[in-house]
């Protein structure tokens, strides 16, 4: 169980990770780099809002991306709270993709 944990955290902060340099138009971005230090603005925090809800399938709101402004720390807070959320919706895709 704690294995499925710490993959799911990878995997989320692999993929916030993604958005924001797809977002920010950046190569890399560091785990702990603030969004708004690194370019971003408050438009662009609406699409990373949008695309996490997206590719997460999470119901997140976008105040939750202003208290938590580095890719760790988001990814930490959405672990913590949206996993059984983002179970339920991996259980659904395999069910369906099988």
């Amino acid at each position: 169980m704690a294995a499925n944990n710490l993959n799911m955290a990878l995997e989320i902060e692999n993929k916030i990770s993604t958005i924001w340099q797809s977002v920010l138009d950046e190569k890399r971005i560091a785990n702990d780099e603030n969004f708004f230090e690194a370019g971003g603005n408050s438009l662009l925090m609406s699409r990373v809002h949008r695309e996490i809800k997206r590719q997460l399938g999470i119901p997140i709101n976008i105040i939750e991306l202003f208290q938590c402004p580095t890719v760790e720390s988001l990814s930490k807070n959405i672990s913590r709270k949206y996993a059984e959320v983002i179970r339920i919706k991996n259980i659904v895709n395999n069910h369906i993709n099988n």
